[in-house]
C-alpha cells in the first residue's frame, strides 16, 4: 500500500483517485475549487461503474490545500490538461520533498520537460524525478454527480522518467499502481506517441461546420470520422513517425499503438485502417463531439501536442508540413496564436542545444 497524492478533479483524476483506492492505496484528492469536490464529500466518495463494477469508493482525503494533499506522498499523480501543468508546477516547486515522484498522467506532448522547465524556474530545491504517461490510463467520462465510468484501462501504454537514467528505480513503483505501462526510452519516445494530437485536430478542423451547426451533437470518433478525416490523420501520423526516426527512437504507428491499447478490434489493425480503427472503437463509440470550437481538443491537442512535435522536428531537421498546416488554421478559426502560446523549444528546455546535448540531458538531467 502506497500513499498517493491524485491533484485534479475531472475525468481522469476522479478516475484515478477511485481506482488506486479501490486497489488498496491511500488517495489524497486535491482540487484548487473546494466546490467541485463538495459533490464527492457529501456522497462520501466516488461512484464507479464501468470495467470496475459498481461500487462507491472512499477516500481518504479531500482538499483544496496543496501543501496537506501531497504531504506524505510517494507518488503525485498529476491528472489535468496540460494547459494546467504550469499553474501547478509554480505551487508544486515550493512544496515538493526529496524523493517524491511526479507523475504526469497523461504527459501529452513534451509534458515531462515543460515541467521541468517551470520547476526550475521557480526555483525548485527538492530532488525528484518527473515521469509520464503519454495518454490517460483509463478511457473514462463523468456521468453523473460524484460518478465515473470507466470504460477501460488503457494497455500496453508507453511510460517514459525524467531523467532517464531513473527508470530503474522508479519503473517497479509505476508498474505496482499500473501494471500495464511499457518504459520506453525517455520522455521524448513517450512525447512523440501522443495520440490525441494526432486524432483531435484532423477531426475537429474538417467536423468544425458540423460542431458549430449542431453544438457537438454527434458522435466524434464514431459519426466525426470519414475517409477524408482518416486521411489527415494519417498524414499527421507519417510525420510524427519521421521525427521519431530522427530521434532514433521507435517508431510505432498510430494505428499499433490505437490497437495496443485495447482502443479497437484485431480486424481494423490488421486491415491497416485508420477509418476503420475509429469506427470500430467501443471504448470511444458514444462519446459526443465537443459543443464548440474552443475546447481543449484545439486548444490542448495543438498548443500542447502539435506545436511541440513541430518544434522538436525543427530542431531535428525535419519538415511536417501538414502538422504546421493544422496549427495554423486552428489558431486562425479561434483566433488564438497557437504557435507562440504553445510548448516551444525554450519551454521544453531545448532552445539552442544540439542533438547530442539534447539526450545528455534526457538521460541526465543536465546538458
Amino acid at each position: 500500500m502506497r500513499q498517493i497524492a491524485v491533484l485534479g478533479g475531472g475525468n481522469g483524476a476522479m478516475a484515478t483517485a477511485a481506482h488506486m483506492s479501490l486497489k488498496g492505496h491511500k488517495v489524497h484528492l486535491y482540487n484548487r475549487s473546494y466546490e467541485k469536490l463538495l459533490p464527492i464529500v457529501k456522497t462520501g466518495g466516488i461512484r464507479i461503474k464501468g470495467v470496475f463494477g459498481e461500487n462507491l469508493i472512499n477516500i481518504e482525503k479531500i482538499t483544496d490545500n496543496m501543501e496537506e494533499a501531497i504531504l506524505g506522498a510517494e507518488v503525485i499523480i498529476l491528472v489535468v490538461p496540460s494547459t494546467a501543468h504550469e499553474f501547478y508546477g509554480n505551487i508544486l516547486a515550493k512544496l515538493l520533498k526529496d524523493g517524491q515522484i511526479l507523475l504526469l498522467n497523461p504527459g501529452h506532448t513534451g509534458g515531462a520537460l515543460h515541467m521541468a522547465t517551470v520547476l526550475k524556474e521557480k526555483g525548485l530545491k527538492a530532488k525528484i524525478t518527473i515521469c509520464e504517461t503519454s495518454s490517460l490510463t483509463y478511457i473514462c467520462r463523468i456521468t453523473d454527480i460524484a460518478e465515473v465510468t470507466i470504460y477501460g484501462e488503457t494497455k500496453d501504454l508507453p511510460f517514459g522518467v525524467f531523467p532517464s537514467n531513473d527508470i530503474d528505480y522508479i519503473n517497479p513503483i509505476i508498474k505496482e499502481l499500473y501494471p500495464f505501462v511499457k518504459p520506453v526510452r525517455n520522455v521524448l519516445e513517450t512525447s512523440l506517441m501522443n495520440v490525441n494530437a494526432i486524432m483531435h485536430p484532423p477531426g475537429m478542423i474538417l467536423n468544425a461546420a458540423q460542431i458549430e451547426r449542431t453544438e457537438g451533437d454527434f458522435y466524434f470518433y464514431y459519426d466525426g470520422t470519414t475517409e477524408a478525416v482518416a486521411k489527415l490523420m494519417q498524414e499527421v501520423d507519417m510525420e510524427r513517425l519521421k521525427i521519431l526516426k530522427a530521434a532514433k527512437l521507435n517508431t510505432i504507428t498510430f494505428l499499433e499503438l490505437f490497437y495496443k491499447w485495447g482502443s479497437t478490434t484485431k480486424e481494423a489493425f490488421e486491415k491497416g485502417s485508420i477509418y476503420d480503427a475509429l469506427k470500430q472503437s467501443a471504448p470511444n463509440r458514444w462519446i459526443k463531439s465537443p459543443k464548440k470550437l474552443k475546447d481543449r481538443y484545439l486548444d490542448e491537442d495543438i498548443q500542447y501536442g502539435l506545436v511541440p512535435m513541430s518544434e522538436v522536428g525543427d530542431l531535428l531537421g525535419v519538415e511536417v508540413p501538414t502538422i504546421n498546416s493544422l496549427i495554423k488554421i486552428a489558431s486562425v478559426i479561434n483566433g488564438i496564436d497557437y504557435r507562440e502560446q504553445g510548448l516551444n523549444l525554450r519551454r521544453l528546455g531545448l532552445e539552442g542545444i544540439s542533438f547530442y546535448e539534447m539526450q545528455n540531458y534526457l538521460d541526465n538531467g543536465s546538458i
